[in-house]
């Protein structure tokens, strides 16, 4: 009985072994087909397991599909439409072997064909069994197949897609290009032997569909190093440093960094060239991207600089602001307009501008460096000269930019002389007439005093209380509203409204310092009488 069953056994053995040897070894490839039916699902849901936006639905692809140039293959769905005497429309999928299920044209190739190619195919098989019949193929769902992003990216291997996917869609999905990885020479090696290339640069720069090739089935995506470069500067849409591609003329890398704005300067572009490849000196070329020499093909290393029109559509405007009936920006041009031509767009002064006090700011090179101002401005004023605190104050006072022009003059006395040709960025300033003078300081009642023409600076002191107990009379200023000038009272024979008094303080003073300093004097008298006396002996 145990010889019966072991007989049993061993003659079962070989079987059962062979049997799981065959399961072992179909292990792998039925896992690979639960890879390739789960990534199909994924995409037929919508979208690869990377989030991929490559879908089988021709609702999902780029745009309608090119009969002329799309190419069927095994999985593809097709219509079949009949007309004429004979009226039908079925489906077929292009099988495995690539060939058509579709009686009585059974087992047509149509793999590699073109829509329009294998409708034509069609028509010629169907021909002997349905005269007067037109045969028209129309693509239902593209098909599934695997690909291969190769070399310099970020996640090499094999990638389900469809038969409308880019090269690009595959690289983005692998994760990008990794550093130093060309952009511009990709290879996508197909099946049949053939080569195309992928310019991802040129796609995106330039929406050129040949740039990004629709891929194939079994097609190798291989990114390889980049090449040399070329840079381009300047006037154009996106500067930069671009991998040279064999063939490219200046105007193809104009084109692929942005083109050229409007204020480009097309004519005087300029291509620095390296004289030798190894060297280092350079050759300067002209190129004219509107004529013949825009054609000169690039090198690597070239260096392309695209400027720009001088002063193109510059805002070149003066600023009126003030007492005018139309205060604001006003459009001049630049050599031809004057001070007096702006006040008349500007509708003139209205009644209450201070044209005495009116001004005109130049701020274009105005803000040129002072070094020796800059460098006073770090000290102390102990620490200064007698000379440079005198021109620490003078500059300190002075308005930057301010342009000598009396208004008065000009408007109320017509001296032509003083109608000043305007600059882009001038501003004229009109204020509003104080009709007051203020008096400021060491005075009873400082303030501003109603303006009286011909009345003299001890008036309106008066007029403010007099002096205070502590005023430096003899220092009296008188501040032009019209230039900011500092007079003394004396020499101010006439005042203006809007000119500010100023009575100063006099300096404190102790009677110790008095006496100390009187000793000190009294010392040095004395010490030049002895030397003069020895002398004398």
């Amino acid at each position: 009985m145990r010889r019966a069953a072991v007989s049993r056994f061993a003659l079962i053995a070989p079987a059962v072994l062979i049997a799981l040897v065959s399961l072992g070894a179909a292990r792998p490839a039925l896992a690979q087909r639960a890879s390739r039916d789960a990534d199909r699902a994924r995409l037929e849901r919508g979208a690869s397991a990377a989030g991929s936006e490559m879908v089988t639905n021709l609702d999902a692809i780029e745009g309608p599909v090119d009969r002329a140039s799309y190419r069927l293959g095994p999985g593809d769905r097709l219509a079949v439409t009949l007309s004429g005497a004979t009226q039908r429309t079925q489906d077929a999928t292009v099988t495995a072997e690539g060939t058509l299920l579709l009686a009585p044209a059974a087992g047509l190739r149509v793999a590699g064909l073109t829509i329009a190619a294998a409708e034509a195919a069609l028509q010629h098989a169907l021909d002997p069994y349905f005269r007067g019949v037109a045969v028209r193929l129309d693509l239902v769902r593209v098909r599934l197949f695997e690909v291969f992003a190769l070399g310099l990216i970020a996640r090499p291997g094999s990638y389900v897609v469809d038969g409308g996917t880019r090269a690009s869609a595959v690289i983005e999905e692998a994760g990008g290009v990794a550093g130093g990885a060309s952009l511009r020479s990709i290879r996508i090696e197909r099946s049949d032997g053939t080569v195309a290339r992928a310019d991802l640069v040129k796609f995106l720069a330039l929406g050129d569909r040949d740039a990004n090739p629709i891929l194939q089935d079994g097609d190798r995506i291989v990114v390889p190093l980049s090449g040399e470069k070329a840079a381009i500067r300047g006037s154009v849409g996106r500067g930069g440093d671009f991998e040279v591609i064999e063939g490219e003329t200046v105007a193809d890398l104009v084109a692929i960094a942005g083109g050229t704005p409007p204020w480009a300067d097309r004519s005087r572009v300029e291509l620095r060239r390296f004289v030798t490849p190894s060297g280092a000196s350079t050759q300067t070329i002209l190129v004219d991207l509107d004529g013949p020499s825009a054609s000169t093909e690039m090198r690597p290393g070239d260096q392309v600089f695209v400027p720009a029109v001088p002063d193109y559509h510059l805002h070149r405007t003066a600023d009126v602001r003030g007492e005018v009936l139309y205060p604001g920006p006003y459009v001049i041009d630049e050599g031809e307009e004057t001070l007096a031509g702006v006040i008349a767009r500007a509708g003139g002064f209205t009644s209450e501008a201070a044209i005495h006090a009116a001004t005109l700011t130049r701020t274009v090179g105005a803000d040129t460096t002072d070094r020796e101002f800059s460098r006073l401005k770090g000290i102390e004023v102990a620490d200064m000269s007698r000379d440079e605190y005198e021109y620490f104050k003078l500059r300190s006072r002075e308005r930057r930019g301010r342009v000598a022009v009396d208004f008065e003059g000009l408007f109320v006395h017509g001296l032509e002389s003083e109608d000043l040709l305007l600059r882009r960025g001038d501003v004229i300033d009109v204020p509003t007439a104080t009709l007051a003078v203020t008096v400021s300081g060491q005075v009873a009642s400082p303030g501003a005093i109603g303006y009286e023409e011909g009345r003299s600076v001890g008036w309106y002191i008066e007029r403010a209380g007099g002096y205070g107990w502590r005023a430096a009379k003899g220092k009296t200023r008188v501040i032009r509203a019209r230039t900011g000038e500092w007079v003394s009272a004396g020499k101010a024979k006439r005042l203006d409204a809007g000119d500010t008094i100023w009575v100063p303080e006099k300096p404190d003073r102790s009677l110790w310092q008095d006496f100390k300093e009187g000793l000190v004097l009294t010392g040095q008298v004395l010490t030049i009488y002895l030397v003069i006396d020895r002398i004398a002996e």
